[in-house]
């Protein structure tokens, strides 16, 4: 999945956000890191929302919605669902990853 990310904002360099399935192997690594997932509502699955900070460096929330809901959208939606998937404690996470990211040589 990280590599079809990589491709997906080669691709489409006007994008800092985007929205897919979440993956079982994206899954499988997170409860590997000890990670917990709230159980699934009946009728939904796991999305994961993908912010580029900048070329090669990315942050992922993950938030669950109906199996069916879209994941082509655009960037304003993909950046709305990002936000609220990462919640207050994730968002001031992801603003310190970001900043991080921006204080890295070669990301200015």
């Amino acid at each position: 999945m990280i590599e079809g990310d990589r491709r997906y904002f080669a691709r489409r360099r006007d994008r800092s956000y985007r929205v897919r399935h979440m993956a079982a192997i994206e899954m499988q690594v997170s409860r590997d890191a000890g990670q917990t997932f709230e159980p699934l509502f009946p009728g939904a699955r796991w999305f994961t929302a993908v912010r580029q900070v900048a070329p090669g460096y990315r942050i992922r929330a993950v938030y669950q919605a109906f199996a069916n809901a879209d994941v082509d959208l655009s960037e304003a939606t993909s950046c709305r669902l990002y936000v609220e998937a990462c919640g207050p404690d994730g968002r001031r996470l992801a603003e310190a990853l970001e900043r991080a990211i921006h204080d890295t040589p070669g990301c200015r």
